[in-house]
């Protein structure tokens, strides 16, 4: 008897034991659960710049030149501030873009050597495209066919090509790297049906041309820029008739565009213009900046400015002395 009461007394306490633990651990639907991992950060956007220099209508202004008795323009001022600008800049690429007139018109130099030595100098400040303007045909073919061989840049003519044999008088379009990104440069001249020179030419109509070409360079490139010697007006009647064009470059009227002009596109996009007015009084600064969404690269945000060659410039030295090294070489009994 005595060892029954004993048994049922560990039985109770175990009972006892096993209720209290039971009692303290919270119920199954209390207990939190198990915190996921956390999802790994989103990569940084991608993201690229470019910048484009440009200038148009130096008409074969070599030297700077005075303004209200101030000096301005001169190669020697722009290689200043191109030199600075590709030093300092953040950019994954800086072009420099000349939108034509290069070699009409013009100081001794130019005139002697019928713009050989505008080219050298072009190369000097190592320029990566030039779209002829209707100055460079005064001169004749055979003359601004012997200047863009000379040229040790893409010099960019889509809308001429020579009557003689149907080949091309410079080329349609290059396309260049800037870092991850890819960009297209068109060329699209004027040539005066009334000058000699034309009899020698095909030339297309801008618009025509740049209709059949920009969506063949939007299957190439991500951004597309027109390099022009039109007109303000024509190239606004491009950007707003023409899908596909990022930024027109251009030339011909001389048109001061402080802050650029922006117009819509068919396709949506807008459409940036530029123009530098003349003689270097001015270098023309546009700013791209690009984000890669969706594997495509969109230019989200772009500016433009100008930028005065004046007296706050410094000459560059090197330049300096390459110019007097032509000017001795193209007098007589040099």
């Amino acid at each position: 008897m005595k060892k029954t009461i004993i048994a049922m007394a560990i039985a109770a306490g175990l009972f006892a034991l096993v209720h209290a633990i039971g009692a303290a651990m919270p119920d199954s639907a209390s207990v939190p659960a198990t915190k996921p991992a956390s999802a790994p950060a989103s990569a940084p956007a991608e993201t690229a710049e470019i910048t484009l220099l440009h200038i148009n209508d130096s008409h074969g202004r070599i030297d700077p030149y005075q303004v209200k008795g101030e000096p301005v323009g001169g190669y020697v001022r722009l290689a200043s501030l191109v030199k600075d600008i590709r030093k300092t800049s953040t950019s994954d690429r800086v072009f420099l873009l000349h939108a034509g007139d290069v070699l009409s018109r013009g100081d001794r130099l130019t005139r002697r050597t019928l713009g050989a030595a505008n080219v050298q100098i072009l190369n000097h400040l190592g320029f990566d495209a030039w779209t002829p303007g209707n100055g460079e045909f005064y001169d004749g073919t055979k003359n601004l066919q012997a200047r863009i061989r000379e040229a040790e840049f893409p010099v960019l003519t889509a809308n001429v090509t020579l009557k003689k044999g149907g080949g091309p008088l410079g080329r349609e379009y290059v396309i260049e790297r800037a870092g991850p990104v890819k960009m297209a440069i068109f060329g699209l001249c004027l040539v005066r049906p009334s000058h000699d020179v034309s009899a020698n030419l095909t030339v297309t109509k801008p618009g025509e041309t740049s209709k059949a070409l920009v969506p063949k360079l939007r299957e190439k490139a991500d951004v597309v820029v027109a390099l022009t010697h039109l007109g303000y007006g024509m190239d606004r009647w491009l950007g707003e008739n023409v899908p596909g064009i990022d930024v027109i470059i251009g030339g011909h009227t001389h048109t001061r565009l402080s802050g650029g002009s922006r117009v819509k596109a068919p396709d949506g996009r807008e459409t940036l213009i530029v123009q530098a007015e003349e003689y270097m009084k001015y270098c023309g600064v546009v700013n791209l900046k690009l984000r890669k969404t969706g594997g495509r690269w969109t230019i989200v945000e772009s500016a433009a400015s100008l930028v005065p060659l004046d007296e706050k410039l410094q000459p560059d030295a090197e330049t300096a002395r390459l110019i007097e090294k032509l000017k001795a070489a193209a007098e007589p009994g040099s």
